[in-house]
């Protein structure tokens, strides 16, 4: 058992991208519990809440496609535009175009936005706040800004297809915590992460074979 521990935990996981150079791409976060035990009865034994592992995800709503995956402990680790960087910067590296940008107000980050217009794609993230005082930072951010009141919000997210985010992103976390479970079985820390990541991996391999076997079938 020790044997396989090891093995599973060495496993390299990455997301195998698809073979279409432009890329839609939506990115959120959701949290996932350290394990088991009820929280009320943490609480009582430490006085505080146990804390979460942070996923971050990046996935094309389009063709419900996984792009990329960071885990972390809560409070740690990179903030989700940070992560959502990160993950267009290995797009970028590989080749990838990103034609449409989905995120909620927490994607609401000048140097995110900046990046998205430079490289021209669509962007439709909601503001956070619509200040728009740091104009010489993101001029780019005060338009997006400017449009979004001057629509109003039911306008913006059917003009801005807003309501794709949730295919791409929402979509997939429902999944992976129906098929794996919302807890982690690991004890060490490392390996707590590594399983919340083979998660994402593996429903996304899944996905990818019930997509040719479809195919193969027709």
């Amino acid at each position: 058992m020790t044997s396989i521990n090891r093995r599973v935990n060495k496993l390299y996981i990455g997301f195998k991208l698809a073979e279409d150079r432009d890329v839609d791409v939506s990115v959120d976060g959701t949290g996932t519990k350290m394990g088991n035990g009820s929280e009320h009865i943490e609480r009582k034994k430490k006085n505080k809440r146990k804390k979460y592992i942070k996923v971050t995800i990046s996935a094309d709503p389009r063709k419900r496609k996984l792009l990329d995956c960071d885990v972390s402990i809560e409070g740690e680790g990179d903030s989700e535009p940070e992560s959502a960087l990160k993950h267009l910067e290995k797009l970028k590296k590989n080749g990838k175009k990103v034609r449409k940008f989905w995120g909620d107000p927490a994607l609401d980050e000048r140097n995110l936005i900046n990046h998205l217009s430079e490289n021209g794609a669509d962007i439709a993230i909601k503001p956070r706040r619509l200040d728009t005082s740091d104009a010489e930072e993101s001029l780019e951010r005060k338009k997006l800004v400017e449009h979004y009141k001057k629509k109003g919000y039911k306008k913006w997210a059917r003009e801005k297809e807003y309501g794709l985010r949730w295919v791409g992103t929402e979509g997939v976390f429902s999944a992976v915590k129906r098929k794996f479970g919302e807890c982690v079985k690991s004890k060490k820390l490392i390996n707590k992460l590594k399983e919340v990541k083979r998660k994402f991996w593996a429903y996304d391999l899944i996905q990818e074979y019930g997509i040719i076997h479809r195919l193969w079938i027709k």
